[in-house]
């Protein structure tokens, strides 16, 4: 095969194997080098897939494989089994005719095959066919001894809840904890809310149940939050029943709470669906700054909510910790949404509009980063030049050691050739790195000069953008925003070296007008 290669090596791991068979992709990865290595190929890229099944192709490092299969990084893609790559027929063959259709040839360790062959071509489809077969029966014989189980009433769910241990595959019930379910139920029914039943548990000091994963790490012993208070009370496992497919099947296990209990706890929480549901249907609010917004005191995102007063509903971002754990629990609070977001897009309007400010917050990174690609591109040609010199001397020892006679010269003409392989090989490696760089720099590039007329434009484009759009324009420019009542920061997109942020002092009410200009350090002072 042709020995100047440039081959990408894809090694995944699941959860799941990782933890059957003590693969790692460490290991992947070392068995794939060795293999490229004996065949002189150059390896220009691994991709590694941590945690990540084989079931579908949303990977994060698959999709980023064919992006430079695409861009023609790479001739070879080298994977140490077919299933790491993929699992299903129908993915495989999308994938392989991708590869084809680039000129990428395909070559698996385990099958001890490749795609330059005809046979090698027909032994991809006959592998992977049998491997969607083994899949398919495995995931059924897991269902059938799952559905057995379940009409057994026998726990299928892996770890148990609160308020039961698990003992040869069996529910046994937990006494200290099975007091705190009740007390869940209990209080549901005097407050009618998950988040002050999980308020109440952690003013009194109760926690979540504690345990030990699969990986040895404890878990649990945390604050309730509503979420998992919703859990609890839905479950039918505390009435004796385990639930399976929509279907309930009569429990081995001794139930916690009485039947009467649950079923008045589920017609409040119907209740309450009902009339939440039907006030959400009321609300139109777009919350432009979901997914963007974070507490500045507890760093969790801030929600959306509502209230009503005088008959008039109110939008605001309330910090997510105070509404899954109880209001209080962090001083971060809420504000109110249409003026925060007024508050945002008027200064993202003020930034369109003001050149110096815009061209510090974008045109310097640009400049910054083409910079560095022409030092970058320099480094490439010296080392380039470096390479082909090291290999004509090489060529010539070698011509050399066919012409000459005399052991003593053989072994001096040996260790040279030795030495310059040697160079030539760190030589590559950083050449490797050192495209590596410039292709992410030249992308950087590409990413603000799309900022920058996203920027300029802000003013035209947003108000004829759908709603869902005027959401990923912002997400596009912002990388976040921090709120703390007494300040505001709005995070830009990712800079070289410091992010470039906006400090906005917050004024009472968000509701006296401000005049912005620019300050020092990239921030925007309040004048007057």
């Amino acid at each position: 095969m042709n020995e100047d290669r440039r081959c990408g090596l894809y090694i995944r791991v699941s959860t799941e194997r990782q933890v059957a068979e003590g693969e790692s992709l460490d290991e992947q990865e070392e068995r794939l080098r060795e293999f490229c290595k004996v065949r002189n190929w150059k390896v220009v890229k691994v991709y590694k897939e941590e945690g990540k099944s084989a079931k579908d192709t949303n990977r994060p490092a698959f999709k980023e494989l064919l992006r430079d299969v695409e861009n023609g990084l790479i001739d070879t893609l080298v994977v140490k089994k077919l299933d790491r790559l993929s699992r299903s027929i129908v993915d495989f063959e999308k994938i392989y005719n991708f590869l084809q259709n680039h000129h990428v040839d395909l070559v698996s360790l385990h099958e001890n095959f490749d795609t330059t062959t005809a046979i090698g071509r027909a032994v991809v489809r006959i592998v992977m066919v049998f491997a969607q077969l083994e899949r398919e029966q495995t995931a059924e014989r897991t269902l059938d001894v799952m559905e057995h189980r379940a009409r057994e009433g026998l726990w299928n769910g892996g770890y148990p809840p609160l308020g039961y241990d698990l003992k040869d595959g069996k529910l046994i019930v937990n006494p200290e904890e099975a007091k705190v379910v009740k007390l869940i139920f209990e209080k549901y029914l005097e407050f009618a809310s998950y988040t002050k039943v999980a308020k109440w548990l952690n003013e009194h000091g109760y926690k979540t149940k504690e345990f030990i994963s699969r990986r040895g790490k404890k878990q649990g012993g945390s604050d309730f939050t509503d979420t998992y208070i919703a859990r609890v009370l839905k479950h039918p496992v505390y009435i004796g029943k385990i639930k399976y497919k929509g279907k309930l099947y009569e429990g081995q296990h001794t139930p916690i709470i009485d039947e009467k209990t649950f079923n008045l706890v589920q017609e409040i929480i119907k209740s309450n669906y009902k009339r939440t549901s039907s006030v959400k249907r009321q609300i139109k609010h777009n919350f432009l700054l979901e997914g963007l917004l974070k507490c500045g005191f507890c760093g969790a995102f801030m929600t959306p909510t509502w209230a009503k007063s005088k008959g008039r509903r109110y939008f605001y971002y309330e910090c997510t910790t105070n509404q899954h754990k109880g209001r209080g629990t962090c001083e971060g609070g809420s504000i109110r949404a249409d003026l925060m977001e007024n508050l945002v897009l008027e200064k993202m309007r003020e930034i369109s509009q003001n050149e110096i400010l815009l061209y510090r917050l974008v045109h310097n990174a640009s400049a910054e980063a083409k910079a560095k690609v022409n030092k970058l591109e320099e480094k490439r040609i010296i080392l380039k030049l470096r390479i082909k010199e090291l290999e004509d001397k090489g060529r010539k020892y070698t011509r050399q050691l066919v012409e000459i006679k005399g052991k003593a010269a053989e072994r001096f003409l040996l260790k040279e050739i030795e030495e310059i392989d040697k160079q030539l090989k760190e030589l590559e490696r950083e050449l490797e790195t050192v495209e590596t760089e410039i292709q992410r720099w030249k992308e950087y590039i590409l990413n603000t000069e799309l900022i920058k007329e996203s920027f300029k434009y802000f003013s035209k484009i947003f108000p004829q953008l759908s709603p869902p759009e005027q959401k990923g324009l912002l997400k596009m420019l912002i990388k976040e925003i921090v709120f703390t009542p007494s300040q505001i920061n709005i995070y830009f997109f990712e800079m070289p070296e410091e992010e470039i942020r906006l400090n906005l002092p917050k004024a009472v009410g968000f509701e006296e007008n401000f005049k912005w200009l620019p300050g020092q350090d990239s921030n925007l002072q309040p004048m007057g």
